[in-house]
């Protein structure tokens, strides 16, 4: 039986957090358990030019697990050019990303690996549920996703549950991503928004496991989701949105029809995001960023993606649609934006005070 699952595991500087998501694998269990299952299964640690101990800590795991685990190491070059380095000599039928300070639920290994053979590449993609943890171990949010269980379903219906997937809760069939020769942009940050929306044309077909597979540790200190960094960082953000603009046309040439909306929605997501961040976000954003240049950008290099983002509104059954408002005026002082900030930070404040563990 060949590798079913390839779990890619991008590191730079991890040597705090990477043996608890080795060790979440399960591994030494896994194989007196069932070693043929165990085999199953292949883990890539690649590490991104560590100034720490990762690597070695990478290859004392791979000693013990050589079967399982391997070990790239490599000059710095960034998440992506991670992704890129493991896709190269990935093996498994399905891949996956798991950054090295998140880890699995090892009870659910097993059962995931079971019902990725089941599957029998069936799926061009498996959705799994995942939970978000602070620093301190305690459970903030659990992400379930509402979707049909009993069998593989198409995309269609993944796109009728408006369900947002990220990179926690997928796996792709690798042939759909050497199919389109994917790879991630390199040397810049928010690349798993490439992860979660350019593959996603070519899925046809869906499977989805319930059940909390995926731990995503949030809180910790030097993260990209950080506040200030990622206000600092949206340039790369504009980046990454223009390359899944210029992509997406050569992607959605050899993909499903279905496929290809849930991507064009998974985009449009990340344009909306960087205009709600102007526009609504922090003042210290609307000073510096050009987000005129980047309407203008995008008018000329996708008219279709420039006409979508008319219709964004920043609360839903909220009609102000406020990327026309701000297209008719190239401005956010008006007293409309001023009524529609309050607005939305009422609903934050509402929203976090009201927010259920799960959904």
């Amino acid at each position: 039986m060949g590798k079913e699952l390839t779990v890619i595991i991008p590191s730079y500087n991890m040597e705090r957090f990477l043996p608890k998501c080795l060790e979440s694998f399960g591994i030494c269990q896994l194989r007196k358990e069932d070693a043929a299952l165990a085999d199953t299964l292949e883990v890539i640690v690649v590490n991104d030019g560590s100034a720490d101990r990762t690597s070695e800590v990478a290859h004392q795991v791979e000693k013990r697990f050589p079967e399982v685990v391997k070990v790239i190491d490599k000059a710095n070059g960034g998440y992506g050019s991670c992704v890129n380095a493991a896709l190269r000599v990935a093996t498994g039928r399905y891949i996956r990303i798991l950054d090295a300070d998140d880890y699995f639920e090892t009870s659910e290994v097993v059962q995931y690996l079971r019902f990725l053979i089941a599957l029998n590449g069936t799926a061009d993609l498996v959705v799994n549920d995942y939970d978000e943890v602070g620093v301190s171990g305690k459970v903030s949010k659990v992400i379930r996703y509402g979707l049909p269980s009993d069998g593989v379903f198409a995309t269609g219906l993944l796109i009728d549950s408006n369900e947002m997937l990220d990179i926690h809760g997928i796996a792709y069939r690798r042939e759909i991503l050497e199919k389109m020769s994917y790879r991630q942009s390199e040397g810049i940050l928010y690349t798993d928004a490439e992860w979660h929306s350019l593959p996603m044309s070519q899925v046809a077909t869906v499977a989805y496991r319930p059940g909390v597979l995926t731990h995503y540790l949030i809180g910790r200190e030097g993260q990209s989701m950080e506040r200030d960094r990622f206000v600092g960082n949206i340039s790369m953000l504009e980046q990454i949105a223009k390359r899944l603009v210029r992509d997406f046309d050569a992607c959605a040439a050899m993909g499903p029809e279905d496929g290809c909306r849930y991507a064009r929605k998974r985009i449009l997501a990340v344009m909306q995001l960087i205009y709600t961040m102007v526009l609504f976000g922090y003042s210290g954003v609307r000073a510096k960023f050009d987000l005129l240049g980047l309407d203008t950008w995008l008018k000329n290099a996708s008219p279709a993606f420039y006409d979508e983002m008319e219709k964004s509104i920043v609360i839903s059954r909220c009609p102000f649609h406020y990327v026309t408002e701000w297209r008719r005026r190239h401005s956010d002082r008006t007293w409309r934006f001023r009524l529609a900030r309050l607005a939305l930070n009422i609903r934050t404040f509402v929203a976090a005070l009201l927010t259920p563990r799960n959904r």
